[in-house]
């Protein structure tokens, strides 16, 4: 119960780190690569948006192939949920599962406001966390 994100987290070389301008296209080998379910748009050390599995999912649905012509800021969401890298991993967890309708399996990890890293639920689940939805 004491595991803190920052112990559970992906950092460096492991993050699927992307410009919001670069192509989807481009990319897609990384969301397979590093195995984190997700894109994560920068410029430096700030984090712009998150591009999802569901999100490709949904601009495929919408646009067929044309939409990994286009920028990986047409599909991220920008300003996604975070956490602070000092936060409880069962904190991280209910965070996760906060919008029952809008669940999330991933959650870049600031600093201060900089991003640091990203935590997914199966790393906090296999580290043997349950969280219950209802609380």
């Amino acid at each position: 119960l004491l595991l803190t994100v920052e112990d559970l987290m992906r950092r460096g070389g492991d993050l699927p780190l992307v410009s919001p301008e670069d192509r989807l296209l481009d990319h897609l080998s990384t969301l397979s690569v590093k195995r984190c379910g997700s894109l994560l748009a920068v410029r430096g050390d700030c984090l712009e948006g998150i591009l999802t599995d569901g999100d490709l999912r949904r601009a495929l649905e919408s646009c067929g192939a044309a939409a990994l012509n286009e920028a990986i800021e047409a599909w991220m969401t920008r300003s996604p949920r975070t956490v602070e890298f000092s936060c409880l991993a069962f904190d991280a967890l209910k965070l996760m599962q906060q919008d029952a309708l809008r669940p999330v399996t991933v959650l870049p990890v600031t600093k201060e406001g900089r991003l640091v890293g990203l935590v997914r639920m199966c790393d906090i689940l296999q580290a043997g966390l349950r969280g219950d939805p209802t609380t």
